[in-house]
């Protein structure tokens, strides 16, 4: 990105560093995944959108990743002060090593389904967004983990999968271990 571009997305950027490392670090004091500060949900919001925006837009996605009729809402919001008003869910890492132990992976943008909703899930120190571009409410009982205008946001739990049974995620895995 050109330096205008970078300037604009640091703010964002470096309040979703503080917001993952004191989430993590909350969770490992005490244990508990419930409920963390989030006083500044826009910035996040930003952050999430600029994300998937960049991803899609590098090297890393382009010719494999398509936003569809999204893809200017998000610049919008990424680099034009656009309002914000993606949704997105915030859950820990449950991903699991052959051992058990948490399988520490970050994942680049990808299109997923949380259920039944079709979602763009990545992977941040420790932390899986789950991000909703349509229009269309999450279902009744995920709306409780919103996280794109709290200021107080519950952690989305999911039970523990072993990394290597996720399909997106098996090649990868492979040409890691050999």
């Amino acid at each position: 990105m050109c330096e205008v571009h970078e300037r604009k997305t640091s703010r964002p950027d470096e309040y979703a560093i503080k917001f993952c490392r004191s989430v993590i670090k909350k969770i490992e004091q005490s244990g508990e995944d419930g409920f963390v500060d989030n006083p500044e949900p826009k910035l996040l919001g930003r952050f999430v959108c600029q994300t998937i925006w960049r991803f899609a837009a590098s090297n890393g996605g382009r010719g494999l990743l398509s936003l569809g009729p999204y893809e200017s809402q998000l610049r919008n919001i990424s680099f034009f002060d656009a309002e914000c008003n993606i949704e997105f869910l915030i859950a820990r890492n449950h991903l699991r090593a052959p051992d058990g132990s948490e399988a520490t992976l970050a994942l680049a943008p990808f299109p997923s389904r949380l259920a039944e909703v079709r979602v763009w899930l990545f992977g941040v120190s420790g932390l899986h967004f789950y991000v909703k571009l349509d229009q269309r409410p999450f279902p009744a009982n995920g709306r409780e983990f919103t996280a794109h205008e709290s200021c107080s946001v519950r952690l989305f739990q999911l039970p523990p999968r072993m990394a290597h049974d996720v399909p997106i995620l098996q090649k990868i895995l492979s040409n890691m271990v050999g």
